[in-house]
C-alpha cells in the first residue's frame, strides 16, 4: 500500500518539472489541473495508508498473547513498529518537499508582481475595495466574501476557497477556473511569478 503514495508523489514531481517547460496555454492548464488533482490524491492515499496501519495494529493487538506479569500492554511486534515508521518517514518526506517548494517562493518579489499586475484594481488594505475587492486576507478566504464588495454571481457562487493551489490555477487563467467572471485579467503565465505573488498574498493578514 505504500507504493500508491510513492507513485503519486512521482507524478507530482513530473508535473511540476513539466511546468518549467515552454507550453501552450491549453497544455499548461491541463498539467496544472493534473497537478492539483495529484495533490488531492496524495492526501487521500496517505489517509488510507494511515487507516490501514491502524486497522492492522488493532487486529494484531487482538491476536497477541496476554500481557506478561507486570506489563500493562502486550509488546508491539517489529512489523507493527516498522509499518508505523514507514508512514512517518513518508509523510515527513512529503512535508519536506512542500517546505522546499515554499522556500523557493519570494514574497518580496511577489510584492513587485502585485504592483505591476494587480495593484491598479486591488488594494492590500483591509476593507479598502477598488475596482476589485481588497486582497487583504485573501489566502484561505471563500470566494466572493470580501466585506462590502459587490461580486458577480459567477464568483460569489463558485464555491471556491482561495488556498494556494486554487489561487495558482485562477491566476493562470481566471476565466477557466471561474467561467463568466467579470474580472478581465488575462492571467499570469509565469509559474515563478505566480508562486512569488501567492507568497506575498499569504503575508496579508
Amino acid at each position: 500500500m505504500l507504493e500508491e503514495p510513492c507513485i503519486i508523489q512521482m507524478n507530482i514531481d513530473r508535473f511540476t518539472a513539466m511546468l518549467n517547460l515552454r507550453l501552450a496555454d491549453d497544455q499548461r492548464a491541463r498539467i496544472e489541473q493534473s497537478l492539483a488533482e495529484a495533490h488531492t490524491q496524495l492526501g487521500q492515499a496517505i489517509q488510507r495508508l494511515a487507516r490501514a496501519i491502524e486497522q492492522d495494529e488493532q487486529a494484531e493487538v487482538c491476536t497477541q498473547a496476554r500481557p506478561l506479569p507486570g506489563r500493562s500492554h502486550p509488546r508491539q511486534s517489529v512489523s507493527m513498529i516498522m509499518r508505523r515508521w514507514a508512514l512517518v518517514a513518508f509523510v515527513a518526506g512529503a512535508t519536506c518537499g512542500v517546505v522546499r517548494s515554499a522556500s523557493a517562493q519570494d514574497a518580496a518579489a511577489g510584492e513587485a508582481v502585485f504592483k505591476s499586475q494587480c495593484g491598479i484594481c486591488h488594494s492590500v488594505q483591509a476593507g479598502k475595495n477598488l475596482v476589485g475587492p481588497s486582497l487583504f486576507g485573501i489566502v484561505g478566504r471563500p470566494a466572493g466574501k470580501a466585506p462590502g464588495f459587490h461580486y458577480s454571481p459567477a464568483n460569489r457562487d463558485s464555491g471556491l476557497t482561495w488556498d494556494a493551489a486554487t489561487l495558482d490555477r485562477y491566476l493562470t487563467s481566471p476565466g477557466t477556473v471561474v467561467p463568466h467572471t467579470i474580472m478581465t485579467y488575462g492571467g499570469l503565465k509565469d509559474a515563478k511569478k505566480r508562486a512569488d505573488l501567492i507568497a506575498y498574498l499569504s503575508t496579508l493578514h
